[in-house]
């Protein structure tokens, strides 16, 4: 007798549709290349001959899987990392991380090796997990590795790649994320290497939204009688000259001027899309603490629009030549609110900002708009308003006076020995002697 089990077709067309899914073939290829120098270094350091034995021997495997995959062995061995955005000048933390790295998880030691044990087990289905490449590596005292991923399809650099810094007997791991700026995002984890002997998990963002890269690295001290090692350090001194080398030409060519300028091209634009004018605004007023930092901060999308308009309305592909951006913008949103309190439609958060950062001469806002058009500087606009503060220390409105000498007073520019509230003839001894 033949048993035949039926099995209904609602239950096939599940299981189907709820299939895990498939890694296409890996068209990724692992880059690691050597520099001298820190690991938040703007600038290339010459690299002399290296000693192969004080070289910390690097090995890098790579990986690709889809995620869901390993998940649970994954957020075992990745839990609790914790990352901080450093000022590349400084090296000092900056609070929180860039946004496109938070998804980034990393793990050192014993975790780092569970998860590798996570991942060597799923790639026996080799559509879900593929081990595409590995690479040596030298890292000798102040230098560092920077491991990227390239999709050979497109030629695309994946947005992250992974830095691996030395300095004497430690060496941190860093998070680098491409921005397309002149100093890209650098986040620095807590997890380093000691004594030249570690492991370290890296997970980042896949070409895809079900794709998710690994990078395994393994460090060693370098032995000297081993060919390999002898290569990768060969290579770190050709590849650390070359990119001195390089670094030296486009400096000759990329000033930092280049490179601000280039930023405020793209922030002038930026200005016209609405999802974006905030932060446009800050990064070109970031040298000018005004009215238009506190607007970019807080204030309403009416007065964002208006003042975004108006300036693009004017200068359309950026500032006048010889106008510093800053100033440019900040000169326009003193208009703009001057304009409003003419017309009654300014709000008193509106008001305030203007008689905060400029003082009592701002309750004349047509005036001190006028005073903001004819100058060409911020210090010249300055001066004109320290003026009429002073100017308004003689007013016979009690309020008036306190105003513009409290203003005065935080900027340290008050006269000495006035008191807005003495006699008239005090006030005006206190005035003159400040004229004399």
């Amino acid at each position: 007798m033949t048993l035949r089990l039926l099995i209904p077709a609602s239950v096939l067309l599940l299981t189907a549709c709820h299939s895990p899914p498939r890694l296409a073939d890996s068209g990724y290829e692992l880059l690691v290349t050597h520099r001298a120098g820190g690991l938040l270094a703007a600038t290339p350091t010459p690299a002399g001959p290296v000693d192969a034995a004080s070289a910390w021997s690097v090995r890098v495997r790579a990986f690709a899987f889809v995620n869901g995959t390993v998940d649970r062995a994954l957020t075992t061995a990745t839990d609790g990392l914790a990352v901080s955005l450093l000022d590349p000048s400084t090296e000092a933390p900056i609070r929180g991380a860039s946004e496109e790295l938070r998804s980034a998880r990393a793990a050192s030691d014993d975790r780092a090796r569970n998860a590798l044990a996570a991942i060597r087990e799923a790639a026996t289905d080799s559509k879900r997990a593929i081990e595409f490449h590995a690479a040596a590596g030298a890292l000798p005292d102040v230098s560092r590795i920077r491991i990227a991923l390239r999709d050979r399809s497109t030629d695309a650099m994946a947005s992250t790649a992974v830095l691996l810094a030395r300095r004497g007997d430690t060496a941190r791991l860093g998070l680098q994320h491409e921005t397309g700026r002149a100093v890209d995002d650098i986040t620095v984890t807590e997890l380093q290497i000691t004594g030249g002997t570690g492991t370290l998990w890296i997970e980042l963002p896949g070409a895809t939204p079900d794709e998710t890269l690994g990078v395994f690295v393994d460090v060693r001290p370098g032995n000297a009688n081993d060919p390999g090692h002898r290569v990768a350090v060969a290579q770190f001194e050709r590849q650390a000259a070359e990119y001195t080398t390089q670094r030296a030409a486009d400096a000759t060519r990329w000033t930092r001027e280049d490179a601000n300028a280039s930023a405020h091209r793209i922030a002038w634009r930026a200005l016209g899309d609405p999802q974006k004018r905030r932060n446009a605004m800050l990064a070109l007023c970031v040298t000018c603490d005004g009215v238009a930092t506190d607007l970019a901060i807080s204030g309403s999308e009416e007065v964002l629009d208006e003042v975004t308009s108006t300036v693009l309305e004017k200068s359309p592909d950026g500032p006048p030549e010889g106008l510093a951006p800053s100033w440019q913008v900040e000169r326009e949103a003193i208009g703009c609110l001057a304009s409003r309190i003419d017309r009654g439609a300014a709000s008193p958060a509106e008001r305030g900002l203007l008689l905060r950062h400029y003082g009592e001469a701002a309750k004349f806002a047509t005036d001190l708009a006028a005073h903001a058009l004819h100058s060409e500087t911020l210090d010249a606009f300055v001066t004109k308003v320290m003026t009429e503060n002073r100017r308004l220390l003689a007013s016979p409105d009690p309020a008036s006076r306190v105003r513009a000498f409290d203003w005065l007073v935080d900027r340290s520019a008050a006269p000495t020995g006035f008191d807005p509230f003495a006699s008239r003839d005090s006030r005006r001894a206190a005035l003159r002697e400040v004229e004399k």
